[in-house]
């Protein structure tokens, strides 16, 4: 089933997040051209999930509009949970979402410093023993043709 209009489409439907990725594509794309920041509303969680549904989220479904976002955090805030729907604990947000939940200058700061890990210079320097530790690996098990990953690749310590 395609969408006929943005009105059909609800982004916090679990089901939704299920249908063919053709069809999602064809919703979102729907959804920018015709309401590009739409107003979902939350749905309860399961029982026995203990965090009440919250007063709704608004999606940004152009890359424009993520980009204003992401660059005006006294407007748009993802240090209250930008990764997750539900409102959690403010404890929650940093542990399950770590540097995506953090605004600046917090997150400016913690990007800084995990940026240096992945310069050219830096990769470059992790390459060679990538490569010789995946030769390993894949010498141990090339005769048989195939290999289940997990029983048979033994464990990084047991490779040089």
């Amino acid at each position: 089933m395609f969408f006929l209009c943005s009105d059909q489409i609800d982004l916090s439907d679990p089901e939704f997040w299920v249908r063919p990725l053709e069809e999602r594509e064809g919703a979102f794309a729907l959804l920018r051209a015709e309401q590009p920041v739409p107003f979902c509303k939350e749905r309860e969680l399961p029982a026995g999930v203990p965090i009440p549904a919250g007063p709704g989220y608004w999606a940004l479904t152009r890359h424009a509009d993520v980009l204003e976002a992401s660059r005006n955090p006294d407007i748009y805030c993802s240090g209250k949970g930008a990764t997750s729907i539900a409102d959690l604990p403010p404890m929650f947000n940093e542990f399950f979402g770590g540097m995506i939940n953090m605004d600046d200058p917090r997150h400016g700061h913690q990007r800084r410093i995990v940026s240096r890990g992945f310069t050219p210079r830096a990769l470059a320097k992790l390459e060679v023993d990538v490569q010789r530790r995946a030769d390993a690996i894949i010498d141990r098990v090339i005769e048989r043709g195939q290999c289940d990953f997990v029983t048979d690749i033994p464990d990084r310590d047991k490779f040089p």
